[in-house]
């Protein structure tokens, strides 16, 4: 076995490799992993081509960098721009330790670069990719700032978690669904549905709950909320509904507010490998605030999930201040990392030039409050 490693771009023929490699980042699921790689990469509506760059030790594939296709408006009244967003960085436990995460990164940048993109976000990085990105000329634009709303009882099994992380023998099953203290989120979103048709009479308005989107709905309600804001934030037209949701890891929840003509929506998501019934408010959108805590208040009082969170970075203050009403409090995301703070992460591969465009989305780079943040922007979610 030689010492060298060959750094390339991804070829139709590395397919089966990097999906079998992907068991280390992914979970063992040989098939929903597939699944995946068809619904990031190839189905992708906003990549032309697929953006993945590969280690190799004597022929295999033993580490990759994989970057999603995005659109991105750079704000109010312009056109939107097409962005690449980093994902999967992953390497064969064996090639652990051999330094490769810097010569695989600066060949997919030089790469992109000939391919003509100008700057990549990252949503998703891990502590170690956080760090390295960090070192390596990523500039972190919004920290996220989740909220959270638990229950009592998902409270108390977290502290009880963390207790057992700290003991000896019973370090090793805190991370393992104990059914005492998590319940199964397989069937959250069926005990959502059935508890709001119940009680829908005591909302104070008319929620709908669905299993699939509708996507000319949503687009319609993301339109009519985003004339006049200047932030910039991913176009999330009918084509986005139909695509994003399709994610095999996550199963998403619709809920959407008001008869007939729905004045908003709300999309929660649980982990489809998750362990316990946590949900995340990856989007929303409503006509008045008023219509968006209505939904918020009906999901909590449905008693179908143990916690629900969602990102505050780029919240109005009177929204936030809502959040608090209800119960939500700022978590602490950091893992006690220091120097990790999850956030949207940005990487110029050039200079903006006398591009408008580029030039409006380089200006937003330098202002956090300029930027519209949802989880569902993330393909951890």
């Amino acid at each position: 076995m030689s010492d060298a490693y060959e750094f390339r771009p991804y070829e139709p023929s590395d397919r089966e490799q990097v999906i079998a490699l992907q068991q280390h980042l992914w979970g063992a699921d040989a098939q929903r992993n597939a699944a995946y790689f068809a619904w990031k990469y190839e189905e992708n509506p906003y990549a032309k081509d697929i953006a993945i760059h590969l280690a190799l030790h004597d022929g295999e594939v033993v580490a990759m960098r994989g970057m999603m296709g995005a659109i991105w408006h750079p704000g109010a009244e312009r056109p939107p721009l097409p962005v690449l967003c980093a994902c999967d960085l992953v390497s064969s436990p064996e090639h652990r330790g051999r330094n490769l995460v810097r010569p695989l990164m600066n060949c997919a940048i030089d790469d992109l670069r000939r391919r003509g993109h100008d700057r990549l976000f990252s949503f998703s990085a891990s502590p170690f990719t956080f760090l390295s990105s960090i070192r390596s000329g990523w500039r972190l634009v919004a920290p996220y700032r989740p909220l959270r709303w638990q229950t009592r009882r998902s409270a108390n099994a977290a502290r009880m978690r963390a207790r057992m992380a700290g003991r000896p023998l019973l370090w090793r099953y805190a991370d393992r669904r104990i059914p005492l203290l998590d319940r199964d989120p397989a069937h959250c979103f069926s005990r959502l549905e059935s508890r709001l048709s119940q009680r829908g009479a005591h909302t104070g308005i008319d929620i709908e709950v669905e299993r699939t989107p509708r996507p000319e709905v949503m687009a319609a309600i993301a339109r009519r909320n985003a004339g006049g804001h200047d932030r910039v934030r991913h176009l999330r037209d009918e084509s986005y509904a139909r695509w994003r949701y399709r994610n095999p890891q996550s199963d998403y929840c619709f809920v959407f507010a008001g008869a007939g003509t729905p004045a908003g929506y709300m999309v929660l998501r649980t982990a489809r490998a998750g362990r316990a019934a946590d949900a995340a408010i990856v989007d929303w959108e409503a006509d008045e605030p008023g219509v968006l805590r209505k939904m918020l208040e009906a999901v909590q009082r449905s008693g179908a999930f143990d916690s629900i969170t969602l990102w505050s970075a780029t919240l109005a203050p009177a929204m936030i201040a809502m959040m608090a009403g209800l119960g939500f409090g700022e978590i602490d995301a950091t893992r006690n990392i220091k120097g990790f703070t999850p956030g949207l992460l940005v990487r110029t591969l050039r200079d903006a030039g006398d591009d408008p465009l580029e030039a409006a989305l380089a200006q937003a780079c330098g202002d956090a409050g300029r930027w519209d943040l949802r989880m569902i922007y993330s393909d951890q979610y």
